[in-house]
């Protein structure tokens, strides 16, 4: 019999014990005991529901905090299994999903993880690069009087970012943003207020870009500029601009995730000084209730 549990009062011994085992399973792991001190009274009270212990007929076998994301999607924060134990579909595991959710987690590879992924009925939904650089000095740019630059002004310009951002990454798979999932952006805790910039051409915005706190690691996301103004050198403008915010708000470490078949993109941010640090996989399992 497979089931899942809350965690309480009653399994938090059991639950503790496994949390060592966090990072061994799989390094991006968020720390838990680090987010749930840094909530207030009602942010706790929410997080210990979102934490499920995973059950077999052999007794607890693994563990999963996670978070709605977007619309659509929940987000694994933590996730440990048990590697020698005799997992089936996740499916089996939880009931606490709607129907036609989905359930995403990002993970760095180890010698087990993603085989195990895999058994839970998981599937890699891409493969990412992660490139860091080092920062030690700003950036110098000159850029014509056509361009310049602007912060997002939270509370007023989410449909603004929402329509550039559909622009610049249009694509049939991709369930366009609504001002909704702009606002819920906002109030999550990876947010950093002030590092969202527009890049405009003429008063004309035609990209943009943000850094937010993934994994205590400043990264830059959304990245990307609306068609007709790729291949213009605007795309690294952007780039150093985004850097310089980051130094300037004391961050001297800053990663960006592409696309392992990007090689456009992996090329421009090599040529900026970002190396290659690790491979990081999204893997995917579309949630049904039978």
């Amino acid at each position: 019999m497979y089931n899942s549990v809350k965690l309480s009062g009653k399994n938090y011994d059991i639950f503790k014990n496994m949390l060592k085992d966090s990072k061994e399973f799989n390094e991006l792991n968020k720390d838990y005991h680090f987010h749930y001190n840094s909530y207030n009274t009602f942010e706790k009270i929410h997080m210990k529901s979102s934490t499920l212990l995973l059950k077999d007929d052999t007794g607890y076998i693994g563990y999963m905090w996670y978070s709605q994301y977007e619309r659509h999607d929940y987000v694994i924060n933590d996730m440990w299994i048990d590697k020698s134990s005799n997992v089936v579909s996740i499916n089996n595991y939880i009931s606490n999903f709607k129907k036609d959710y989905n359930l995403l987690y990002e993970c760095k590879k180890n010698n087990y993880n993603y085989e195990l992924l895999e058994c839970l009925g998981f599937i890699k939904v891409e493969s990412n690069k992660n490139l860091t650089i080092n920062l030690d000095s700003p950036f110098e740019f000159n850029i014509s009087k056509d361009l310049n630059f602007e912060i997002l002004k939270e509370g007023s310009q989410e449909s603004l970012r929402c329509f550039i951002q559909n622009s610049i990454f249009q694509n049939k798979d991709r369930t366009p943003l609504i001002v909704e999932d702009i606002i819920f952006d906002e109030n999550q805790d990876y947010y950093l207020k002030s590092c969202s910039v527009f890049l405009k051409y003429q008063n004309n915005y035609i990209g943009y870009g943000q850094l937010i706190l993934d994994n205590d690691e400043v990264t830059i996301v959304n990245f990307g500029l609306i068609p007709n103004f790729r291949g213009k050198g605007y795309s690294k403008i952007l780039l150093k601009k985004l850097l310089n915010i980051a130094l300037e708000k004391g961050y001297e470490r800053v990663s960006i995730k592409v696309l392992e078949d990007n090689l456009k993109a992996i090329s421009l941010y090599k040529s900026i000084g970002f190396t290659f640090k690790e491979e990081i996989s999204t893997w995917g399992f579309n949630h049904t209730v039978i």
